[in-house]
């Protein structure tokens, strides 16, 4: 994809209606095809037809509900939205294409973006890798972005990202997070990279607004190839939101599991990271 900001054309009315048939036929299909080669065809011709609906004037007020396989996101006031998706195109490489969305502009990533696996620096939107996103919240005076992404076939990552949106720039990453519990510096995201055959934890619990997720550890990998890698040892660890910054929390529970979970260890999930039943 084009690395750019787009504005909206001077169309009024969106091509939706037309179109919604075969947007809804490409999204399934470049999910949920059998072989790679579909579900890569099936992408191309989605991204670029979703793309040109995107592009005009009134798509933000669209909902596009008959797209159920793609994330689309919105913080609780409504002023933006994220659109995301993965594709996995065999082999343990997957693409990701991520949207930012107001009522008046549309951002997309790079081509060739940054996966924002360094918990230090600021990344326009526009050279940004993408992402998953699966969870926007309110903190302070930003915004937070919850996402997931395969590294390759033996890593995922979930990053919490700060999301500052400016006029033209929308740009991730904010000194937000206290570096460990007691720290002086705070980082601009927090990154949890792990094995591809565990389940790790990064959710918000809005009853107490804090972010819990679970700390990882260091093991031999199980794969042929992989090597050490990062796997959850059953402990937590929390963010709580404490004058515009997220204070943390090393150790949120007492109790650690006697092994490290894996997923094979837990019940294997039925539904996909935003909730809904995988396809075959």
């Amino acid at each position: 994809m084009i690395r750019s900001i787009f504005f909206y054309l001077l169309i009024v009315g969106s091509a939706i209606n037309g179109n919604s048939q075969d947007l809804a036929f490409y999204a399934d299909a470049m999910i949920n095809a059998d072989k790679a080669e579909h579900r890569i065809f099936a992408s191309q011709k989605f991204e670029e037809l979703f793309t040109k609906e995107l592009e005009y004037k009134d798509s933000y007020s669209q909902e596009f509900k008959e797209l159920e396989w793609i994330s689309i996101v919105y913080p609780n006031d409504k002023s933006f939205r994220t659109i995301s998706w993965q594709v996995n195109l065999g082999e343990g490489n997957y693409k990701y294409v991520s949207f930012l969305q107001t009522e008046d502009q549309l951002w997309s990533i790079g081509d060739e973006g940054d996966m924002a696996l360094d918990e230090y620096g600021k990344i326009q939107w526009i050279e940004w890798g993408g992402a998953l996103i699966y969870n926007i919240v309110e903190s302070g005076d930003t915004y937070t972005l919850y996402t997931f992404r395969y590294i390759d076939e033996y890593t995922k990552v979930k990053t919490l990202e700060s999301l500052n949106i400016n006029g033209e720039y929308a740009e991730l990453g904010y000194d937000q997070f206290q570096d460990g519990e007691g720290a002086l510096d705070y980082k601009d995201r927090l990154v949890l990279e792990y094995s591809s055959d565990a389940n790790a934890t990064l959710n918000y619990q809005e009853t107490n607004n804090r972010i819990v997720y679970d700390n990882l550890i260091a093991v031999m990998g199980r794969m042929d190839g992989q090597g050490p890698t990062m796997v959850p040892d059953g402990s937590y660890k929390s963010y709580d939101l404490v004058n515009g910054k997220w204070r943390a929390k090393d150790k949120l529970f007492d109790q650690v599991m006697q092994s490290p979970p894996r997923s094979t260890d837990r019940q294997k999930a039925k539904k996909d990271i935003l909730g809904r039943s995988k396809g075959n």
